[in-house]
């Protein structure tokens, strides 16, 4: 899927616009910033600059934990999350092997003193 013309342009003004930011007292890391590219695009945009720092196009990001890639699927994702838990559940094989009780709930025994 290809930006039209405008869409393009909005894109980029939005990201260039300082007046904006402050205008709405936006605080923004530029160094932790990035541009997701998205889609099929083959030619990578022009840089976008913001508060006079270049912003790069980025084909993968990591927002609030979440890896998102550049086909919005979150494939990536999906097999860091079976990754995690495979390792997870490796470091447990030797409790779930034990002969420790079924229970859920430990048992405490007062002593009597």
């Amino acid at each position: 899927m290809q930006l039209q013309d405008w869409e393009e342009d909005v894109v980029l003004t939005l990201f260039a616009d300082d007046k904006w930011l402050d205008k709405w007292r936006v605080a923004v890391n530029v160094t932790k910033t990035a541009a997701l590219l998205t889609g099929q695009q083959s030619t990578m945009p022009p840089k976008l600059r913001l508060r006079g720092q270049d912003v790069e196009w980025q084909t993968k990001v990591r927002y609030l934990g979440v890896q998102i890639d550049r086909s919005m699927r979150m494939a990536t994702q999906v097999e860091q999350v079976i990754h995690q838990s495979r390792a997870a559940r490796s470091m447990l094989r030797p409790v779930l092997r034990s002969h420790l009780p079924n229970s859920p709930y430990i048992r405490a025994t007062s002593v009597p003193g």
